[in-house]
């Protein structure tokens, strides 16, 4: 139980480092084209969608370097880039509401990086 607890901590705490870089990223993402709003909301998603997955690749780093976990860290952003991949491409072909689509992004990538992370345990 001990176990399953600190993975769900991690987790969320992946989450929280990826969404603060997302914020980060859309907002560079978004300046980068300045006037055309089209192409600042495109270029903000893909900032939105980079950010969070650079955030989670330095959120497995920081567990590794400051927890002391024993894991790999390649399997570990392997992990996160299969399972956003994964997430995007099934929600694009069965249903592409952004809302469910950004839902499960969130919620897949860390537990998909942190199960690779652990993979080699």
């Amino acid at each position: 139980m001990k176990s399953i607890l600190k993975f769900i901590a991690l987790a969320i705490g992946l989450g929280i480092i990826g969404g603060v870089f997302s914020v980060i990223g859309a907002l560079i993402g978004g300046r980068v084209i300045g006037e055309n709003l089209f192409g600042a909301l495109g270029l903000a998603f893909i900032g939105l969608l980079g950010g969070y997955l650079l955030g989670i690749i330095v959120g497995i780093i920081l567990i590794k370097k400051l927890l002391r976990q024993r894991g790999s860290v390649t399997l570990g952003i392997t992990g996160g880039i299969i399972g956003a991949v994964i997430t995007v491409l099934t929600g694009v072909a069965w249903d592409p509401n952004t809302v469910i689509l950004f839902s499960v992004l969130f919620f897949t990538t860390p537990v998909f990086c942190l199960a690779g992370f652990y993979l080699k345990r």
